[in-house]
């Protein structure tokens, strides 16, 4: 297993990482099955997140008894207050006694990067995180590719992890762009939120850049050692990129690349949340979750009125108004 910088921490991570979303399908005993597999192979890196429901608690179960790994939780909270908090259970669920790196999670617009960044604000409580010990580097995640850009460039982050594949690349310049301000790279949605079927040739792909690490979501050791075993070669043979094209040819006008120029909504439906939720439900499978977040949501995809705003403004042309009527079938009949 290749060790990788996270940027000039001075952390060497495993260039595959664990992503946490998909053991909340599974129960405690199977996803310690699935870690010690990831040990076996060399895999040292673990993502997961406080919205993740019970994942940091089933990673924190497996890995108890474990050292020399990289522990790496996300927080929503925009809130000093909050996220100091939401901190404390993260080290409660995974039973360390520092997380090594500490994102927050799904910065989306600037408004939400202001909020973050103001007088009691998210980035005051990770800093007092990290200057009592509880964490050590700061990170955040983000789906769109001008804020993202934003954030970077505040250089107050030792980490960006962004989503980036084969079909998604509005981002890959990013990644010179983080070793020039000493910053990693994780690499999220290696798969396109599960719809790339190819999944070694998508991960090597990724892997030829210069990224810290990628984290595809595993919930079975068979996945870990078919995602391990790329390592044999890296190399994408030109059988494998011409199956790489065709799934890109197959998923360009019906997946949501959240870009997010379709809202704001007219009638206040956020968009690419609810087309993500609906990825969890049918590609991860995680359709109790799915569909909890999707029931909090205060305007649902019923509330479309079908004025077509949103697929004007689309860049990819998806037939959005179906989409959504997709939503509505999984989520509310």
């Amino acid at each position: 297993m290749q060790r990788r910088d996270l940027g000039i921490t001075g952390l060497e991570i495993s260039a595959l990482g664990f992503g946490g979303i998909p053991i909340q399908r599974v129960d405690f005993e199977e996803t310690k099955a699935i870690i010690d597999k990831c040990f076996e192979f060399g895999i040292n890196f673990f993502d997961t997140a406080r919205a993740y429901s019970d994942s940091e608690e089933k990673l924190g179960y497996a890995l108890q008894g474990r050292d020399k790994f990289v522990i790496s939780s996300k927080s929503r909270e925009r809130t000093k207050e909050g996220i100091l908090q939401d901190i404390d259970q993260s080290l409660r669920n995974l039973k360390v006694e520092k997380i090594d790196l500490y994102h927050a999670h799904f910065i989306r617009d600037m408004n939400v990067f202001n909020q973050i960044m103001s007088k009691g604000g998210a980035l005051e409580g990770l800093r007092q995180a990290r200057d009592d010990g509880k964490i050590d580097y700061l990170g955040f995640s983000g789906h769109t590719a001008e804020v993202v850009k934003q954030i970077m460039e505040s250089n107050e982050f030792d980490s960006v992890m962004i989503p980036f594949n084969f079909l998604e690349r509005d981002m890959e310049d990013f990644i010179d762009l983080a070793k020039g301000l000493g910053m990693g790279v994780i690499v999220m949605k290696p798969l396109a939120g599960g719809m790339m079927r190819n999944a070694p040739a998508s991960l090597k792909f990724i892997l030829k850049r210069d990224i810290s690490s990628v984290i595809p979501g595993m919930d079975s050791p068979e996945q870990v050692v078919q995602n391990a075993k790329i390592f044999e070669n890296l190399e994408v043979s030109s059988e494998e990129f011409s199956e790489l094209e065709e799934e890109v040819k197959r998923l360009d006008k019906n997946f949501c690349h959240r870009c997010e120029y379709c809202i704001p909504c007219p009638n206040g439906l956020d968009i690419p949340l609810i087309l993500l939720y609906v990825v969890y439900y049918k590609n991860y499978g995680l359709k109790d979750w799915a569909s909890g977040l999707y029931d909090m949501l205060e305007v649902k995809a019923s509330n479309c009125a079908k004025c077509g705003a949103c697929e004007q403004k689309c860049p990819y042309s998806m037939p959005i108004r179906k989409m959504l009527e997709e939503a509505v079938e999984i989520f509310e009949k």
